[in-house]
C-alpha cells in the first residue's frame, strides 16, 4: 500500500481517533480530580484499545478491498465512490492511467520513428553495396573515386 493511501485512510479516520483520544482525555481527568484509582482508567485503555483496533483493521482491509475494485471497476465507468477517500483514489487512479496512456503512446511512437529510420538506413545501405557489386563486376579493380562516390557521406546528427 502506498503512503498516498495511508494519508487519506488515516484523514477519513481522523474524526473517530480525535473522539476517541478526547474522550479518553477526559476519563483520565475525571480519574484525576477524582482521585479514583488508576485502575478504572487502565480498564478503560484494557476493553476499549482492542476493539478501536479491531475496528481500524476491518477498516483498513475494508478501505483496500475497495480499492481493488476501484481499480477493476473504474474503467468500466460503473464505479461509485461510498466516501471522499474513494473519490480521491478514483481521481489518482484515472490520472494515473491517462498520464501512463500518454507516456505509452509517446514510447510507441519514438520506435516507430527508429525503426522507419533503421529501415531507410539498411535501404541505402543495400542500394550503395549493390552499386559498388555491379562496379567490381563490370572491372576486377574499382578505382576508390567510384568506391568514394558510392559511399554515401554522413548526415549530421541532429
Amino acid at each position: 500500500m502506498n503512503n498516498s493511501f495511508w494519508r487519506l485512510w488515516l484523514w477519513s479516520q481522523f474524526p473517530l481517533l480525535s473522539s476517541y483520544a478526547l474522550l479518553t482525555g477526559l476519563v483520565a481527568l475525571l480519574c484525576y480530580l477524582y482521585r479514583l484509582p488508576l485502575i478504572v482508567f487502565i480498564d478503560l485503555l484494557r476493553f476499549s484499545l482492542p476493539l478501536l483496533i479491531i475496528w481500524l483493521i476491518a477498516t483498513i482491509l475494508l478501505a483496500k478491498h475497495r480499492q481493488v475494485l476501484l481499480a477493476r471497476q473504474l474503467p468500466q465507468a460503473d464505479f461509485q465512490p461510498h466516501s471522499p477517500v474513494e473519490e480521491r483514489l478514483a481521481t489518482m487512479l484515472t490520472k494515473s492511467q491517462h498520464s501512463s496512456r500518454q507516456i505509452l503512446q509517446a514510447v510507441r511512437q519514438k520506435q516507430q520513428e527508429q525503426n522507419d529510420h533503421r529501415d531507410l538506413f539498411a535501404h541505402e545501405i543495400k542500394n550503395h553495396l549493390a552499386i559498388l557489386r555491379a562496379q567490381a563486376e563490370e572491372q576486377p579493380q574499382v578505382p576508390s573515386k567510384q568506391v568514394r562516390a558510392a559511399i554515401p557521406r554522413p548526415a549530421p546528427q541532429r
